[in-house]
């Protein structure tokens, strides 16, 4: 099999081998894929194989145009609508994308806070009691008398 032609997208390669498979040709797309895989379409197009015998035929058929619409189509031409225009697609997908950006910071944020305060629950700190002698304990032995005795009397 040779390669026909390289496309852009995935989707043109999907149109001209369906039309070459209307008129018999046997044909097959190779790299159609190649997009899951990291690369960009026009580093890896994607290519329509055909049959050495079959390549001529497959070309005209690809390069003829197609059929013209017919005389009596109706274009539908009337009175403009009156609503006001859908708003643009592209500026809505920002605001959406700085909406979800900012939620991800204020959740990241919060989760933080919350370990902290979680993990301030869970350690163990000291009674009241156990401060307290340990406060006089530290005075006597630094025999810091008054000290030891102001505590003993706050506590008492």
């Amino acid at each position: 099999m040779i390669t026909l032609r390289a496309f852009g997208n995935a989707a043109e390669a999907a149109m001209a081998k369906s039309v070459l498979d209307d008129h018999g040709i046997s044909c097959s797309l190779a790299d159609e894929a190649s997009h899951l895989y990291g690369g960009a379409p026009t580093a890896m197009p994607v290519r329509l194989l055909v049959r050495e015998d079959q390549a001529e035929k497959a070309q005209r058929i690809l390069d003829a145009p197609g059929p013209a619409l017919p005389e009596n189509f109706d274009v539908m031409t009337g009175p403009e609508p009156t609503e006001k225009p859908a708003p643009d697609v592209a500026v809505q997908l920002r605001s959406l994308q700085r909406t979800v950006r900012r939620l991800v910071v204020v959740s990241t944020v919060l989760f933080f806070l919350l370990w902290c305060f979680v993990a301030y629950l869970l350690t163990e700190r000291p009674t009241y009691v156990d401060r307290l002698w340990r406060n006089i304990s530290s005075a006597t032995q630094h025999s810091d008398f008054e000290r030891a005795r102001r505590i003993v009397q706050v506590a008492v």
